[in-house]
C-alpha cells in the first residue's frame, strides 16, 4: 500500500513538473499544500490528478464526497 501511494504521488509529481516546469521538491510542496488547504489526503489528490489530469476542484471536495473514506468527514 505504501509503495503504491508513493508511486501515485511520484506520477502526479511528474505531471505537474512537466506542466509547470517545477522541480520535484516544489511540486511535492504544492501537492502537500493543496492537500492540507482542502483537508484531503495526498493520495486522493494524486489519484484525481492522474485520472483527470487536473487537481480536484474544491466544490467536488466539499459537496457529495463525504462518503469517500479518503476524505475526512
Amino acid at each position: 500500500m505504501a509503495m503504491d501511494t508513493r508511486k501515485l504521488i511520484g506520477q502526479a509529481q511528474g505531471i505537474l513538473m512537466e506542466r509547470h516546469g517545477l522541480d520535484a521538491t516544489g511540486v511535492f510542496e504544492l501537492l502537500c499544500r493543496y492537500s492540507q488547504d482542502h483537508n484531503i489526503k495526498l493520495r486522493y489528490v494524486a489519484e484525481h490528478l492522474l485520472a483527470a489530469r487536473q487537481l480536484p476542484p474544491p466544490e467536488e471536495i466539499t459537496t457529495g464526497r463525504r462518503d469517500d473514506p479518503m476524505i475526512p468527514g
